[in-house]
């Protein structure tokens, strides 16, 4: 993928699997189950760059992302530079019942969030909300009732978009 790629030189990837899932270590006696764990060393490129990334626990996603209401879905992707710096952007919400066709050519597919330069991407989370659920990013339990949260490890942004 071009993205991956700058000028046809270097190269964005990670080497390594982050090991996502929700955070699992409580501090002060609050549960952190709105935040996500990494739990392996990442090795990856930024613009052909060598870096790791540590494990860590209790990680936010970044501020400003949009609530999922019920029956809609996205994907969050986690990023990060070569400073070691964390951040996430936010996909587009689908409502899975709004897109049209069926047969294996009309797939129901959710859009990745777009590239974020000088970053590479190390995963993904997909949030689906049922029925009278709601997300509020940072503030609601990744298993909260309603929410399915899936983490996905990747090297760079997937070619084919994921199913809803």
């Amino acid at each position: 993928m071009h993205q991956n790629i700058t000028e046809d030189r270097g190269g964005t990837i990670a080497f390594s699997r982050a090991g996502l899932r929700q955070a699992q270590v409580a501090c002060n006696a609050l549960a952190h189950y709105n935040e996500f764990q990494i739990q392996n060393t990442v090795h990856y490129t930024v613009d052909g760059v060598y870096g790791s990334l540590a494990p860590a626990d209790n990680q936010a996603l970044s501020t400003g992302h949009n609530t999922i209401t019920g029956c809609n879905v996205c994907f969050f992707a986690l990023w990060v530079n070569n400073t070691n710096v964390l951040a996430t952007t936010q996909g587009p919400l689908v409502d899975p019942a709004t897109l049209a066709g069926s047969g294996a050519l009309a797939q129901k597919v959710i859009k990745y969030p777009e590239v974020s330069a000088n970053n590479v991407l190390i995963g993904l989370i997909k949030v689906k909300v049922g029925v009278g659920g709601s997300f509020v990013p940072r503030t609601t339990n990744f298993n909260a009732t309603n929410i399915t949260a899936t983490f996905i490890d990747v090297a760079s942004v997937p070619t084919l978009m994921q199913q809803s």
